[in-house]
């Protein structure tokens, strides 16, 4: 049998007070050093992804970037309650939505942020969704799942979470530090597409926005923007709005 000395009192807390040493105690020139390591590292994992957010000309991280970066510093998000949120309506309490709150912990398991989000039915996107009836052939409005709402509360609460400790490494890396599920929803994605103006020439495009598709980022027109937010609510050029269709 092998015995395990237990650890005193005074040791005890010379542990304790080591594992929530302040962060001022590190050398910030060290600090800024490895930060900058881990925004080359995510820069060279974002270009290879095939999927990127693009609102104009910015990419936006999504939760798993996040999570990416996360690692770097052995942090790890995870939920700490969520919870449905109901409202007064016609017929009594209606379900409304949910709310969720997140936590970031250290390798120690000592949290070091927090933060809560929610997904509601009153966000464009998460109230109707296009389906297309096979049977009918026709495209029909259904409801969102409930348990897809409650999903994403938790990730944005998740993604909010790290962006509130990780943002400054991620703008190091010259990405938007607000995490792109915070766009989800449809009024906040549809203001910022607003700002790009129609394609222009080379001689005008110095000066002028361009409006791009937000799923690979080709350029596309007015009329592509307007069609594509009418029936998607997203900015997608054509052969993106291709993926959304149904195949014959």
């Amino acid at each position: 049998m092998i015995m395990v000395k237990k650890k005193n009192r005074k040791e005890i807390i010379e542990v304790k007070q080591r594992a929530i040493a302040p962060m001022e105690m590190v050398d910030p020139r060290k600090q800024v050093a490895f930060a900058k390591s881990c925004a080359e590292a995510l820069m060279d994992i974002m270009k290879k992804k095939e999927k990127k957010v693009m609102i104009g000309d910015e990419q936006y991280l999504e939760f798993e970037d996040w999570q990416t970066i996360a690692r770097f510093y052995n942090l790890f998000a995870g939920i700490e309650s969520t919870e449905k949120i109901m409202e007064s309506g016609h017929a009594g309490e209606e379900f409304a939505g949910y709310s969720a709150k997140a936590v970031v912990r250290n390798n120690q398991g000592i949290v070091v942020s927090s933060a809560e989000a929610s997904c509601l039915r009153s966000e464009p996107n998460w109230n109707k969704r296009k389906q297309y009836d096979k049977e009918k052939k026709i495209w029909i409005e259904v409801d969102v799942p409930e348990f897809q709402l409650k999903s994403m509360a938790q990730t944005r609460a998740m993604a909010k979470a790290l962006r509130s400790i990780l943002g400054w490494v991620a703008v190091l890396g010259g990405y938007k530090p607000t995490p792109a599920e915070e766009l989800d929803n449809g009024e906040v994605r549809v203001k910022l597409v607003k700002k790009v103006k129609e394609p222009f020439t080379k001689e005008e495009s110095s000066r002028k926005e361009i409006l791009k598709c937000s799923d690979c980022g080709k350029q596309i027109t007015d009329a592509e923007k307007t069609y594509s937010l009418k029936n998607y609510r997203l900015v997608l050029c054509r052969k993106c709005q291709g993926k959304y269709k149904p195949k014959k």
